[in-house]
């Protein structure tokens, strides 16, 4: 049973109470997502690879020449080179033909950083009021029209 601020009342017996005879099929913390990759591919995962190395990729993709990325993403060539890498060359060719630039503004967000965008007011002259602001909106008594 619950009060009205939503909290249990002492003494409440309702519900599924875990107890040493009453225990989840399977519990514990569940397994992190390298760890069951692991048993699945009964491989050993060491990632290597840092934020600055991926960066370094996406970089050396966007300076590559059309023709490279072609090249890159044979299928002799694409069999040996890393998923993340092999999508990158894919989707810019594929703007690339297309015309689209999405997938380039993207990445140039990620390596660059996003563009901002800064606007500097310099006001020179102190001696205005909100009126001169917005003249047309005020009529000549300094009232505001609806």
């Amino acid at each position: 049973m619950q009060d009205q601020k939503g909290k249990f009342i002492e003494g409440n017996k309702l519900g599924n109470r875990f107890t040493t005879d009453n225990q989840p099929k399977n519990n514990g913390r569940k397994p992190s997502i390298y760890t069951q990759l692991k048993k699945l591919t009964k491989k050993d995962f060491n990632v290597e690879l840092s934020k600055n190395d991926y960066d370094k990729t996406f970089a050396w993709v966007l300076e590559q020449t059309p023709a490279d990325l072609k090249d890159l993403s044979n299928k002799e060539i694409s069999d040996n080179i890393p998923l993340y890498m092999l999508s990158l060359i894919k989707a810019i060719t594929a703007d690339m033909e297309n015309g689209n630039l999405n997938n380039l503004n993207s990445i140039m967000d990620r390596v660059f950083g996003k563009a901002t965008n800064h606007s500097d007011v310099k006001v020179t002259d102190t001696n205005f009021s909100i009126k001169d602001i917005y003249k047309d909106e005020w009529d000549d008594e300094g009232e505001e029209t609806q």
